[in-house]
This record gives C-alpha cells, structure tokens and sequence, in this order.
C-alpha cells in the first residue's frame, strides 16, 4: 500500500490498459519508496516504470525515473549505477529538449565525481549542466 492517489492511478490505469499510466504509477511509486528510505523498493519500481515508459514512448518520464533510481544508487553505496542512470536521464531529458530534467541529471553526475575526489570530472558535467539550468541537486 502507497496513498490513495498511487492506487487510484494504478487502478485507472488497469481499467484503461494503459502502459502510459502504469509507467507513472510505478514511477510515483518509487518516489514513494525513496521518501520513506525504502530504496530497493524505489529502485524495483523505478524499474517497473521504465519497463512501461518505455513501451509507451514517455521520454521524460523515462528521465524522471532514471533520476530517482540514480538517487537511490547512490544512496545505497552503488555509484556506478548511479552515474548510469543519471546519465540516461540526461539523455531522454535532451531527446525532449527538457533542459531542467537535463540539468538535474548533470548536475546529480558532477556531485557524484566530485565527492570521489574526480574533481575534473565533477567540472565537466557541471560545466554541462550550465547548458541548460542550474539548480541544485534532488
């Protein structure tokens, strides 16, 4: 059990078999997890999300799960994945055009370099991320 509005759109979403409304479901679901802490559940669904995102074409969905599954890498220890995943987010957040999405991703990669002491790296994806926007991480 998430909230009454996650089931809501998971029910909603079975009524109208739609892979569209599945994929943001799970994709809020995660984000769910990811508040409370539960980070392979987030991790799990962010995965699901992605599995119906895709088929359904929804490219800054897919860039908003990326993100929140990067989050909970990290949070786990597990940089490496981290960074893959911030890095797809990057990359379906520039097929949309969305520069903030892109942004955020780049900026969630440079934070990453940088605390692992690859400052010229962390500068790098930093600098990339003054392409688009400049916010902070999420």
């Amino acid at each position: 059990m998430t909230n009454v509005y996650i089931d809501h759109l998971f029910e909603c979403a079975a009524r109208e078999h739609s892979d569209r409304l599945f994929g943001i479901a799970y994709y809020y679901t995660a984000r769910y997890h990811k508040f409370k802490q539960e980070y392979m559940n987030a991790i799990n669904c962010g995965m699901e999300a992605i599995r119906y995102l895709e088929r359904s074409e929804e490219y800054i969905m897919l860039s908003y799960s990326h993100t929140t599954i990067g989050l909970c890498m990290k949070c786990r220890g597990n940089v490496e994945n981290a960074i893959v995943h911030f890095l797809l987010a990057a990359e379906y957040a520039q097929f949309v055009q969305n520069e903030e999405a892109e942004g955020i991703a780049y900026n969630n990669t440079a934070g990453i370099f940088k605390e692992i002491d690859l400052y010229e790296k962390a500068i790098e994806y930093y600098g990339k991320n003054f392409d688009g926007t400049k916010t902070e991480p999420i």
